[in-house]
């Protein structure tokens, strides 16, 4: 356990819909707290969002100023766990502001404006480590129509969205790669691990991160 004096640890998981981000949060809250960390799980902040379509512009905003604050307040208030992990963050967000935009007739000033915002370095920074589930477009496509009365397509679910998403998460690590904060950041293919395996890896990464902080 990290002194209750450090901020905590925090890492955001992002990918393509049913990539496996919330069940393999699930099994690392419960490894993290078996072995006597304080651990707090952040659910995916759009769920919240009062603007149900998130085609619409201003659904990006509200995400991203709603992920900025949960993120000042975790990083610089929260003195009471040790381990902080978010389904969907401020990185996340940057995906889906490059969807409305492509979407919608966006003012290319109103357009860098936003994009610059969202992608300040001094929010990124607050976000210790950033997961990229990764799995293929038809493999999410097929995982999303499980157990389902229709196989109607979705606003984000469909094949040309999910293909958009894939290519923007990919470029989006791409970015980072000769950059100072590589070390962070960790894609992982997740196409033919189980999710046991998955949180093995994601574990194996944080343990590193927690580690640099008691340094």
């Amino acid at each position: 356990m990290i002194s209750n004096h450090t901020a905590p640890v925090i890492i955001e998981f992002i990918g393509l819909p049913n990539s496996g981000k919330t069940s393999v949060i699930d099994i690392l809250e419960h490894y993290y707290c078996r072995m006597g960390f304080e651990v707090k799980v952040i659910s995916e902040i759009s769920s919240s969002c009062p603007i149900t379509k998130k085609s619409r512009l201003e659904f990006v905003p509200w995400t991203s100023n709603q992920t900025i604050n949960i993120l000042l307040e975790q990083k610089h208030y929260n003195k009471l766990h040790d381990l902080v992990l978010i389904d969907r963050g401020i990185f996340d967000t940057q995906i889906f502001l490059q969807l409305a935009i492509k979407e919608l007739s966006v003012q290319n000033e109103y357009k860098q404006t936003l994009m610059s915002y969202a992608g300040l370095p001094f929010w990124n920074n607050l976000v210790d480590g950033v997961f990229l589930l990764d799995v293929p477009v038809n493999l999410s496509w097929e995982r999303d129509q499980r157990n389902r009365l229709t196989n109607n397509h979705g606003i984000i679910v469909n094949s040309e969205t999910l293909m958009t998403m894939h290519k923007y998460y990919l470029d989006l690590f791409k970015s980072y790669e000769n950059s100072n904060h590589k070390d962070h950041f960790c894609s992982i293919d997740t196409k033919e691990l189980s999710l046991e395996q998955v949180a093995t890896i994601c574990r194996d990464k944080i343990q590193m991160l927690l580690k640099s902080k008691t340094n």
